[in-house]
């Protein structure tokens, strides 16, 4: 490698540790805020899935009792 591109890099990383110099909190801040909509994100497909499983034993449910309904038993 060239001494130039070298100093190149060094200079861009120095460029960027003074730019950056509160990256771990930035990158910390980030990462809560990923774990925060992933639990929501959880939270909401479970209240999903047992909005499913209600609605669907509700519908049998219905069903079942029009057909005794049409039947006569009832």
């Amino acid at each position: 490698m060239d001494i130039q591109e070298e100093s190149k890099i060094l200079v861009a990383i120095a460029k960027l540790e003074t730019k950056y110099n509160n990256l771990d909190e930035d990158v910390k801040t980030l990462t809560s805020r990923i774990d925060q909509c992933m639990t929501k994100n959880e939270e909401c497909v479970r209240k999903n899935f047992q909005y499913i499983i209600t609605t669907l034993i509700a519908a049998i449910t219905a069903l079942f009792g029009w057909g005794l309904l049409l039947k006569g038993i009832i």
